[in-house]
């Protein structure tokens, strides 16, 4: 573990997390164990916001879902090898059900009616030994949660995604997390919207640079008002490197 501005981050590279989330659904665990994939952005708000630090505080794995994390880590003399994004722990735990000869059972949870669909038939289409046994778009209202959560409990899927965004993917699997019939569950953002092919990643060269979160703001501008929290955010890394403000506990 790394800590980060008192945020203890995995420093497992993307194949070690993906292995040992693929080890504890095969085990049987019967605790349901919690992902965060925390972005400059999330990592900002865990400092700042005391309910979501309790939501970060109680999680299993957080990972480095950023290269900013990385480059906080360098910055502060942690051991952190590499960022470990949503998608990218996703599709490498989708992969690792390959050789495996029981399926992955996945419940998918969020974006847009039809981009769910999109995104369910891509992964049964995609990876061989993973099994979509549910699905709900996430435009709902409050009081329907109580069945969607029913709904989940009764496929009793092994990995749960939830792309409500953040804060409301991290606050849904707290809510529920002692009742909860997965193994992992997993707030993946906007990973469904890519999975369904309406979005599109970053290309190779700007992920392998760092830059992906500029190919964002170029391509999407209304990003700007996020993608600000990632300078707010380094700038708080470096008055603690530098001794200057005190590091949050």
């Amino acid at each position: 573990m790394s800590d980060i501005m008192g945020i203890q981050f995995t420093d497992d590279t993307l194949k070690q997390t993906a292995h040992k989330l693929s080890t504890i659904i095969d085990e049987n665990y019967v605790k349901l164990h919690h992902v965060i994939t925390a972005n400059p952005e999330i990592a900002l708000r865990i400092i700042e916001n005391e309910e979501f630090k309790n939501i970060a505080t109680h999680a299993d794995i957080i990972t480095p879902d950023g290269i900013g994390i990385v480059y906080a880590s360098k910055m502060l003399g942690r051991r952190i090898k590499e960022r470990v994004t949503g998608f990218d722990l996703v599709v490498e735990i989708f992969k690792t059900r390959k050789q495996k000869s029981k399926s992955l059972k996945v419940y998918a949870l969020g974006a847009q009616p039809d981009t769910i669909k999109k995104a369910v038939n891509h992964i049964e289409n995609t990876y061989p030994n993973v099994t979509v046994i549910g699905f709900r778009d996430g435009y709902y209202k409050k009081e329907e949660e109580a069945k969607i959560v029913k709904e989940i409990n009764e496929c009793k899927p092994d990995l749960l995604l939830v792309g409500l965004g953040s804060p409301k993917q991290e606050e849904f699997i707290f809510r529920h997390k002692a009742y909860l019939n997965t193994k992992v569950a997993i707030g993946v953002g906007g990973v469904l919207d890519v999975l369904s092919g309406n979005v599109k990643r970053a290309p190779e060269f700007y992920q392998k640079i760092g830059m992906e979160w500029f190919y964002r703001l170029v391509t999407n501008p209304r990003r700007l008002k996020r993608q600000l929290s990632l300078f707010k955010f380094g700038f708080k890394v470096l008055g603690v490197a530098l001794g200057i403000v005190k590091k949050p506990s």
